[in-house]
């Protein structure tokens, strides 16, 4: 929420630069919009990998892409024992079998929820820096 909120607050400070240049300043309805002034649209893929290749040079990360944090947030699920049919859904995959593609309807999203629910506890300790402590460790 703090990223998005930030980025809120970015996209207001340019609306506000650009009204006093007397240009359009219109507040677009999504987070990360198309850089294009006249569209109301989201930033396409492209120029998602764009921005992502010029963070990670400035940040020196090798050969990173966008499609690295989908991999990590599948592997990850996998290691937190959330089933694979339950992460395929959240990675937007087309379901495999009959039984899932013609007659399971259901949307499984409060399961969904509740994994990403933990996934994002998990990723907020490992960038705080916290550590998680061992239900059977006695040292505190």
């Amino acid at each position: 929420m703090r990223i998005i909120e930030k980025q809120r607050e970015a996209l207001d400070s340019q609306r506000k630069k650009r009204e006093k240049r007397k240009q359009e300043g219109k507040l677009s309805a999504f987070v990360f919009p198309c850089r294009r002034l006249a569209t109301d649209r989201p930033m396409t893929v492209y120029a998602i990998d764009q921005e992502t290749q010029i963070i990670s040079q400035e940040l020196g990360i090798p050969g990173f892409s966008p499609h690295d944090l989908r991999r990590t947030c599948s592997t990850k699920l996998g290691e937190m024992l959330i089933p694979g049919h339950l992460i395929d859904r959240i990675m937007n995959h087309k379901p495999a079998g009959i039984t899932d593609r013609v007659y399971n309807k259901y949307d499984y999203l409060k399961e969904k929820q509740e994994a990403l629910n933990a996934w994002g506890i998990r990723l907020a300790r490992l960038v705080s820096g916290l550590e998680l402590v061992n239900e059977g460790n006695s040292d505190g």
